[in-house]
């Protein structure tokens, strides 16, 4: 399934729809000077994104990493609320905010950069949180005895925490060398753009293909390097019941007020901009008009985080249980697929699906938008829920087989049961990704159907911006309750 899913669709691509020559003439065409360019924006994109997440994310994890968990939860879930929200929302409050008095701020590289950045910095800043966390504080304690802060942070705590914050980096210049939604919306050319115009402006396949491979190559080379940044032994890690070091009572308390009022003002001014955009907007046929799209986005998300978490419950299962070599071969594979962007994903699936006969069939109805989204999410579903079976002890499971438990009554009576918690964040999570997406929607939706976050993005240039407002604060609510949903579960969590 694994393989149907997530590996057919990109060969479809790069051999069924343009032929096994494309790899050559894609080489030999990055000399033109139009791949040049866009070669030139999609790296300056990554780059700026990159450097906006770790200028953001790491001092503001370092100031949720001195606090007690408990004490910053609220405000860590507000400053995590952008990585969830679509980031075609965030484009629109741009616009919004800025488009009315001088549109050089609005449309371009620049303003991309900001946005994907102010929309991606949450992984750099749970990386760095969670790098800090784990690290024993007997290992900045003793240097403080000898040294200063500021000559212990830089000596002693960036290094041990480098890897994963590089990793995290890394993840960052990948989601945003293949965004599609907010390069689209502030007209900004790159290898994402490109590759949907080919396709869906000029039907052609061969030229789509070719601008897809050397976005693909960047993005696997990037996350393979991620992959291996993780790997990198860390010196020091707090032994269970132990954390990292904390700052006293009083200032964790001004370290707390000051990241829930600075959360409430970057989750406030875009939402906020949005809710007075649509207070103005009026009921339209346009309105009516979505309705439907509500619908297919609740039916299609909940359908595919169904069979995303179904399908990596066992195969996180395969990976907590296999050597280690072929573990790591597995967390390789399913890194360098999620880093497959979606555009290239879609443009496979119709490649393969698009045909007569039953494929076809299959192809006109709803089913082949949640195989798309099984195709786009299931390797990053099955890392996650691999990670939650892992915190299952073998002991358990060894002890029900041991008693005459078949492996089947010991995996759904043992194994399920003790990660449900986990794998239940893993489905709400699947379910934000897949609800606020845009490019594989807009690219194997059925005829005369699209989703929620589709609706609103083709109406950007044919409404009011009042209505495509609306939209998108329907789209913020649904999102936003999933996430306090998971907020509250690792709440629980942390407490237990």
């Amino acid at each position: 399934m694994f393989a149907f899913c997530c590996v057919s669709p990109i060969l479809f691509m790069l051999f069924g729809s343009a032929g096994s020559g494309s790899l050559m003439t894609a080489v030999f065409s990055l000399a033109d000077e139009r791949q040049r360019s866009l070669m030139g924006n999609t790296l300056l994109l990554g780059a700026g994104v990159t450097g906006v997440a770790f200028c953001v994310g790491v001092p503001v994890g370092i100031i949720l990493a001195r606090c007690d968990a408990t004490r910053i939860w609220l405000a860590r879930m507000l400053l995590a609320l952008p990585l969830v929200l679509p980031s075609y929302v965030l484009a629109l409050a741009w616009i919004v905010l800025f488009g009315a008095r001088e549109s050089v701020l609005v449309y371009g590289i620049p303003a991309a950069i900001v946005v994907l950045g102010l929309s991606l910095y949450p992984i750099v800043m749970l990386a760095a949180e969670a790098a800090l966390r784990t690290l024993p504080a007997r290992l900045e304690e003793a240097a403080l005895l000898a040294a200063s802060p500021v000559r212990v942070f830089v000596k002693i705590t960036l290094p041990l925490i480098a890897a994963p914050v590089s990793a995290s980096l890394l993840i960052v210049f990948v989601l945003a060398i293949s965004d599609f939604a907010v390069p689209g919306l502030l007209r900004v050319r790159v290898y994402t753009t490109e590759v949907f115009t080919a396709f869906a402006s000029l039907y052609d396949f061969r030229l789509a293909t070719m601008m897809a491979l050397p976005l693909a190559g960047m993005a696997a080379i990037a996350s393979i390097a991620a992959l291996a940044c993780l790997q990198r032994p860390l010196i020091g890690r707090a032994d269970r019941g132990q954390a990292g070091r904390r700052w006293n009572a009083a200032a964790q308390r001004v370290a707390a007020a000051g990241a829930l009022l600075g959360s409430l003002a970057a989750v406030g001014v875009p939402i906020g901009a949005v809710a007075l955009e649509a207070a103005g907007g009026r009921s339209s046929y346009a309105d009516a008009l979505s309705i439907d799209a509500v619908r297919n986005s609740i039916l299609w998300s909940a359908s595919g985080a169904t069979l995303v978490v179904s399908i990596g419950t066992l195969l996180g299962y395969w990976r907590a249980k296999a050597a280690r070599g072929a573990a790591r071969l597995a967390e390789g594979l399913w890194v360098t697929l999620f880093a497959v962007p979606a555009t290239i994903i879609g443009i496979g699936i119709i490649a393969l699906w698009n045909r007569p006969g039953i494929a076809g069939a299959i192809y006109r109805t709803d089913a082949i938008v949640v195989f798309a989204y099984c195709s786009r999410f299931l390797p990053i579903g099955a890392l996650l829920c691999g990670a939650f079976i892992q915190r299952v002890t073998a002991g358990a499971e060894e002890a029900a087989i041991v008693s005459g438990a078949s492996w089947t009554r010991a995996f759904t009576k043992i194994v399920i049961p003790m990660s449900g918690r986990g794998l239940a964040a893993v489905w709400l999570l699947m379910f934000i990704l897949m609800f606020g997406d845009v490019a594989l929607a807009i690219l194997v939706s059925p005829p005369g159907e699209s989703n929620l976050a589709v609706r609103a993005y083709t109406l950007i240039a044919n409404s009011s911006a009042g209505d495509v407002a609306r939209l998108a604060l329907v789209q913020i609510a649904i999102t936003v309750l999933p996430l306090f949903v998971i907020a509250l579960l690792a709440r629980k969590q942390v407490r237990a």
